[in-house]
């Protein structure tokens, strides 16, 4: 059980990270409490302030309504904050991923780290970018409903720990596959050449947890925040074409403009008033259009595609793909200028999601679409021939083990 005791876990399955929603929530839950003592620090003012009114004489019944209040909401706070707050856990093992709540009613939700197709974290306003907290939301195959873990404590470390740890579960999977496939084949061959009967209790391997390493922020060329995984590199990096750029700064700079001119219609009596405006006010916005604009990439690797969104002290996003769940890779340009400019929408369709991430107002969607297909098709070749490499040392190893036991039988007779 999540509460009341350690996690029930599976044969070969450990915890690797077990976290609680971020604590600021309580706080915000919490303020109201500080009433009382402002109600008390303003009763004593009114005193000193108005002695006519005599509340000196009503301190007592003041006191008593003052402490009534507080000791209900405080109840109110430890039950229906404090207590649901501590009840909603989230569990990251080896092998999935839980999220579980409820104080009388539990409910519990459970995702395999073999199922997962695509991730994302959000983080929302201003105290979310300055605490660091957000909420993570994990896509699993078959048009399942998404498993979010809500506003966690660094989100993005959490989110590259799960697609880590999925990377990382995949492929041990994998390779207990191969391993396990020969020792099968020696144990008939013993049973044929000692006349052994067959044992069917195969041992299992492990699934090793992910080390720091794999998970440790190492950052990629013009891709700053980027976590790669082991064995992973970056491909491209996209960001929107600049004319998404012109039109964030098209307000702003309409708006120099016409203070510009009004300030020389006005005289020079109106020139500070204009240079503080533009100052203050245009430029700061002008500035904050093209940090959101540089915030903004698509970046393709050798295993994943990802979407990196920033608004600076507001908003922070990570929508993640990965390449072995995409279906098809569709191009968009509804428009005569798109094919005249050469922009375009490029529609990423993956296997059992609803979801179709977008990578919007590109420069040359075309090459982009055709990129993301070559990357796709030579991470299938890769793994096709490093597949091909592990059967063929899985073979060489049957063979030797048959003629280790062929003669060792031959030898026995």
């Amino acid at each position: 059980m999540l509460f009341g005791g350690e996690l029930s876990l599976e044969a070969g399955e450990h915890r690797v990270l077990k976290m609680h929603t971020h604590p600021w929530p309580l706080v915000c839950a919490a303020r109201p409490l500080l009433l009382p003592v402002l109600a008390l620090g303003l009763y004593a003012l009114l005193d000193v302030a108005a002695p006519g009114l005599r509340l000196s004489t009503h301190v007592a019944l003041f006191l008593w309504v003052v402490g009534v209040a507080a000791a209900c909401y405080l109840v109110k706070w430890l039950a229906l904050d404090l207590l649901p707050w501590s009840r909603r856990v989230y569990v990251l093992t080896n092998r999935r991923v839980i999220t579980q709540s409820g104080v009388l009613a539990v409910y519990r939700r459970e995702c395999s780290l073999l199922k997962i197709e695509e991730s994302d974290y959000v983080m929302r306003g201003l105290v979310a970018r300055l605490l660091n907290f957000g909420d993570v939301e994990v896509r699993p195959s078959g048009g399942l409903g998404a498993v979010v873990l809500g506003g966690v404590a660094q989100p993005g470390r959490v989110q590259a720990l799960i697609s880590a740890q999925a990377r990382e579960a995949g492929d041990e999977v994998a390779q207990h596959r191969l391993l396990d496939a020969p020792d099968e084949v020696v144990r008939r061959l013993e049973a044929i050449v000692h006349s052994a009967p067959p044992s069917h209790n195969a041992p299992t391997v492990p699934l090793q947890p992910v080390s720091a390493h794999a998970t440790r922020p190492r950052p990629a060329p013009r891709v700053p925040r980027l976590n790669l995984l082991p064995g992973e590199d970056v491909v491209d990096v996209t960001r929107q074409h600049p004319i998404v750029l012109a039109s964030g700064l098209r307000a702003p700079l309409l708006g120099a403009l016409v203070v510009v001119i009004g300030a020389t219609v006005a005289g020079p009596a109106a020139i500070r008033l204009a240079m503080a405006l533009v100052g203050l006010v245009l430029a700061p916005w002008a500035v904050w259009r093209l940090l959101t604009y540089l915030e903004h990439q698509y970046v393709l690797t050798t295993g994943r595609l990802m979407e990196l969104r920033s608004t600076p002290l507001v908003f922070q996003m990570r929508d993640v793909v990965q390449l072995s769940s995409v279906q098809d890779v569709m191009l968009e340009i509804p428009s005569l200028f798109g094919r005249l400019a050469d922009v375009g929408d490029v529609v990423i369709k993956v296997a059992g999601a609803t979801h179709r991430p977008v990578l919007k107002t590109v420069a040359r969607p075309a090459q982009l679409q055709q990129l993301i297909f070559e990357t796709i098709h030579t991470q299938q070749r890769r793994e096709h021939e490093a597949e091909d490499q592990r059967l063929a040392a899985t073979l060489g190893h049957w063979f030797q083990e048959y003629h280790r036991l062929r003669q060792g039988g031959g030898d026995s007779i």
